[in-house]
């Protein structure tokens, strides 16, 4: 039976029907460095595919998420728990790769003297009974666990404190987990690799795999498409400490605002092609 289309003058039909255009991320987020897939890491810092608006669905998934980890530090901070440094910045490799903590939580009964990072996840019960089973962040939510990892290399913090909401029961999870000074140094070498390289990596993946249902790059990586056309996915740049795009021709300052709308000189880098082959 062919589906009838919803009233358009309803209030959830306007409702659902609204979308929002992200913005562009300027640097590589250290909360996506775990990602298995190193060419959509790539792609996404050279800006090569469109920007895919979001649903409002999807936004409210994210807000739902931002006001979860206000309840937890609420209620831990009922508890009795300190927590410091909420939404503290760090800086990657040479400024072109960011973050933010969501703090650092104090007295944590296992290690009261130690400081322990503070990550607030949530998640449906789904993926939330798998990471209660297995009661290990590397195997249940390995990007999680590389951006703990990343987070305390940066801070110089031996500890993290995953505190996990189930979103449909308000159940909660919790781990500790250690610095592991080796995994986190790869991943310093990984985000260093992605932002100088000036070629995607190689391809891991094949296009009916799981890890490219959803990416926002498929058709500039599988299927031969164009990148976007911008200072980013242009041989004419260079990059700079700072978080600094720099034109190689006149040597200018790329603001993001520039990097956007290019020029006549652009120069398309080697994007688009299967370097595997």
């Amino acid at each position: 039976m062919v589906k009838l289309p919803e009233n358009p003058k309803t209030l959830k039909f306007q409702l659902d029907s609204k979308t929002t255009t992200p913005r562009r991320s300027v640097r590589i987020g250290m909360a996506s460095i775990g990602d298995a897939c190193r060419r959509r890491l790539w792609f996404k810092f050279r800006w090569a595919s469109p920007l895919q608006e979001l649903p409002s669905r999807v936004n409210r998934i994210f807000k739902f998420g931002d006001m979860i980890e206000e309840l937890a530090v609420a209620e831990l901070t009922e508890a009795g728990y300190n927590i410091t440094d909420q939404q503290d910045p760090v800086e990657g490799f040479a400024g072109h790769a960011f973050g933010y903590t969501d703090g650092l939580i104090h007295n944590v009964p296992e290690a009261p003297k130690t400081p322990h990072l503070f990550e607030c996840k949530s998640m449906k019960a789904s993926s939330f009974r798998a990471a209660v089973k297995r009661n290990d962040v590397r195997v249940s939510e390995p990007k999680h666990y590389a951006q703990m990892q990343r987070y305390m290399h940066a801070k110089g913090l031996t500890r993290a404190l995953y505190f996990v909401v189930c979103k449909d029961t308000s159940e909660v999870h919790i781990e500790r987990v250690y610095y592991d000074k080796g995994f986190s140094e790869d991943l310093v070498r990984k985000e260093m690799d992605i932002i100088i390289a000036t070629e995607p990596p190689t391809k891991e993946f094949i296009e009916t795999q799981f890890e490219c249902k959803f990416c926002d790059h498929k058709d500039v990586c599988h299927r031969g498409a164009r990148p976007e056309r911008n200072c980013r996915t242009c041989e004419n740049v260079d990059l700079e400490e700072g978080g600094i795009w720099r034109c190689t021709l006149d040597g200018k300052k790329l603001e993001v605002e520039d990097q956007l709308k290019g020029c006549g000189e652009y120069t398309q880098l080697a994007i688009g092609i299967d370097w595997s082959l």
